[in-house]
């Protein structure tokens, strides 16, 4: 069940993105956060600062020496994120931890279920990338039909090794916040709308418009 809301551009698109999380997350709330160029968290949470969260993690990262430059922990470091959890008394569980992948995502598995299973209302804020990938999810990756929650894949990507939360885990969720800014993304986007396509394998983030699972798409684009 998907709703679209289309902005001017992403600073409005994350001020709306904050509105929504103010009406669903509470104290039974798990905040999962996955990254994006426009994904702006200082906008959406720290600035703020009167959103209801118990707990919040990272929904995917690439694979690297804690904080590295292109990971999302150091993403929302910057941002702020990280200390404003720290100084609020959120939970906070970031990904990487100076192990190898195998263990990474098999560690971070562990935690991402044992979340899941104490909060019953799981939020994310997630992304859309041009080939309709979500989060880690790629297309014709195995996340897509993997059993755990968490799962470690190499990617043709310019980021190649990746830590993701799976398809079964985003069936889990009970609201997306979905983001997506830029004139890159309308295809993308289009595919994600248009009732008549329906290769999740090919295009991912398709997921969002054949679930049930309450869905907001923010989007700068005419679509």
């Amino acid at each position: 069940m998907i709703e679209l809301i289309k902005v001017s551009g992403h600073q409005e698109g994350n001020v709306r993105a904050h509105d929504i999380l103010k009406l669903h997350l509470h104290k039974n709330s798990l905040l999962v956060m996955c990254g994006g160029i426009y994904t702006n968290y200082t906008t959406m949470i720290v600035e703020p600062n009167d959103l209801r969260i118990k707990a919040a993690c990272i929904g995917d990262e690439r694979f690297g020496e804690q904080f590295h430059l292109h990971s999302n922990e150091l993403m929302l470091k910057n941002q702020g994120v990280i200390n404003y959890f720290e100084k609020s008394g959120v939970e906070f569980y970031k990904v990487l931890h100076g192990d190898t992948i195998e263990n990474t995502a098999r560690n971070y598995n562990l935690i991402f279920s044992s979340l899941f299973l104490r909060f019953p209302e799981r939020v994310g804020v997630v992304g859309i990338g041009v080939d309709d990938h979500t989060a880690g999810i790629f297309p014709h990756s195995i996340a897509l039909h993997a059993k755990d929650n968490v799962i470690y894949e190499h990617v043709a990507n310019e980021f190649g090794e990746r830590i993701t939360m799976t398809m079964n885990a985003l069936s889990q969720f009970t609201t997306f916040v979905i983001l997506s800014f830029g004139e890159k993304k309308a295809e993308a986007i289009r595919r994600v709308l248009n009732d008549a396509e329906n290769d999740i394998n090919s295009f991912p983030a398709i997921f969002y418009r054949k679930t049930s699972i309450k869905s907001y798409l923010i989007t700068d684009q005419a679509i």
